[in-house]
This record gives C-alpha cells, structure tokens and sequence, in this order.
C-alpha cells in the first residue's frame, strides 16, 4: 500500500466533542471517524475534492462557490451540535501552499464564530439566571422593538468616534470634546459617567450585558441618545427616556423566537459592548472610525479603566485580556 505523505498543520480536539471542522485537502485515510461525531463540515477548494464516496453526516463546502451567508450557516450548525463543547478542528497543511490568502479567511470566520460561542458559553455560566430573567422581562420590548433594519440614515456626522472605558480615555478626552459636534459619538455604557463629567453627550449608547443596569451606568438627568440592548440587558433600561433598539445574539430564547418567525437582528451582539459598537458604526455607513478608550488591556486591579468607570459592574476582572495598558 502506498505511504500516504499527509499531515496536519493543527490537530485540535476535545473531549466530548460532537462535531468536527475540515480545513483543506485531505485524504480519506485522514478523514475522521464518522462514527465518532453527528456532523463533520469540510472546507476546501472544488478543485482539491477528489474522494467519490462520503459518510452522509459530512457536509463539503467549496470555498470558491459558497457565500458568507453559508459558510456562517453550516459553521453556526456545527457547532449547536453539542452545548457544551466546541468542535473538534482539523487543519491540512496544503493550505500553506494552495490559496494560502483565502484559507486564511475561512480560518479567521472559524476563530471569530469559535470565540464568540465560547464567550458566550462562559458568560451564560457567569451570568445564566440572571441573563434568562432579563431576557423574560423583556421579551415583549425584544418582539417590538428588535434593529429590524437601519434605524436612521439622519447620522449627526458621517465621522464616528467610539468611546470605551480603557484608561485611554482620560487623555484622549480633550480631543473628544473639541470635535464631538463634527462626529457622531457612540459610548459603551461603562463610559457614560466620565462623559457626562466632560460635558459630553453621546449620540448612541451600547449595552448588551445582564448585570449593568441603567441606574448604575447612566448619570442623574444625562442624555445617553439611542439605546442599543440585548435581550439579557437589565429591564431597566426601558426608563431611560430614549429611543432603544435591540440586538439578536448567542441566544437559545432568541434561536427559538427565530423558529417561530421573529428573525434575528442583522446586526449582532458580538463579543462585548465595544466591538457591537463597531459593529453599529459600519452598519450606519460611518465611514471614518475613531476609538477612544478602547484599549482592550486591563490589570488584576482594574486600574486599566478609565476615571470614573463604577468596577462593581465592570466585567474586567473576570475576563482578564493579555497585555498592558499604556502609561
């Protein structure tokens, strides 16, 4: 039998694992063991597909004819096979020699759809009962008020500034203030109180998360502009005297709404409040994007926040990012 001349450029597996991802040519011999999981999903190029038979639970999808849409689709299906466990993920290495530049598209879409469900999956565990209570009382406002399309081309400027609550903020404020009436100024709500103390009002304000409350996050008599909230984020936003709109997320209530017809938000909670800010900014056609105290770096004391920023609601302490903030 001729020696098979293969190998793996990654091999990663978990216990417990009920799916598995392809990446790339591979020989049958290589291909595992159908028995082991409920669906096997395979990407690579039409022109590297060359095996006649395969098990009926694996899906092949050629990267030169599949859109977003479905590469999203079967990745999202893969990984709702098991609640609890990733997909295992198998990488050949012919990638590094056969279009090398799209594989690593494809490869950037798995790790974004891998870190955001596990994300996600850590939060619900931080979080669950709290998160499934808010969603319940906010179901109704979620059905009525769901971004089912852009909420307003009437942007104040077509220049955006986001603001964060890294301790970036602190110096970056003064350039804020003297161009917040040429940009339109979305604020994550950790950053709403070092605003309000600046003198500076938002034009949109984001919060997706089950344990910052308006009355925690939103100064006395402070205009906070459109609300943007997930279906776990605490009901009492719905005070807040502002046009509000909800965003779709990771979410089993939101995946069975979804089924019963109430479809999902194009634009998603994604990660955290900072990149679902992004997010919004480019959805709205703001070409120009600034960050303000979006540092992404934290210490084990909080003190890679901003002045200002209440830490009893602040996630930072679980969730420790790599790195040092800058002095």
């Amino acid at each position: 039998m001729k020696k098979i001349n293969f190998e793996w450029a990654l091999d990663t597996k978990r216990d417990g694992a009920k799916s598995c991802v392809l990446v790339g040519k591979v020989p049958k011999e290589k291909i595992p063991d159908e028995k082991k999981y409920k669906l096997i999903v395979w990407f690579l190029f039409k022109k590297e597909f060359n095996i006649k038979k395969l098990p009926s639970n694996l899906h092949v999808v050629y990267i030169d004819e599949a859109n977003e849409e479905l590469v999203d689709k079967e990745l999202t299906t893969t990984i709702l096979q098991s609640l609890t466990t990733l997909p295992d993920l198998f990488i050949s290495n012919s990638i590094l020699s056969f279009k090398t530049e799209f594989y690593n598209l494809i490869l950037d879409k798995i790790q974004l759809h891998f870190e955001t469900t596990q994300r996600a999956r850590n939060t619900r565990q931080e979080e669950g009962f709290l998160a499934q209570t808010n969603t319940i009382k906010n179901l109704g406002d979620y059905l009525t008020n769901r971004l089912k399309s852009n909420p307003s081309k009437k942007v104040k400027a077509i220049s955006a500034a986001m603001v964060g609550a890294g301790p970036s903020l602190d110096t970056s404020l003064p350039v804020l203030k003297s161009i917040q009436d040429h940009v339109t100024i979305i604020a994550v709500d950790s950053s709403l109180a070092i605003l309000a103390e600046a003198g500076i009002l938002p034009d949109a304000t984001v919060s997706i998360d089950a344990e910052k409350p308006a009355s925690q996050c939103v100064p006395k008599n402070m205009e906070s502009g459109t609300l943007f909230l997930s279906s776990k984020s605490p009901d009492d936003w719905k005070s807040i005297p502002s046009k509000r709109y909800y965003l779709s997320g990771n979410s089993l209530t939101e995946d069975w709404l979804e089924k019963q017809g109430y479809c999902k938000t194009t634009i998603k909670c994604t990660q955290n409040c900072g990149i679902t800010a992004i997010n919004i900014a480019l959805e709205l056609g703001l070409s120009n994007v600034y960050l303000f105290g979006m540092d992404n770096a934290i210490d084990d004391d909080g003190s890679g926040h901003a002045s200002n920023v209440n830490l009893d609601i602040s996630r930072g302490s679980k969730h420790n990012p790599k790195g040092k903030h800058p002095k």
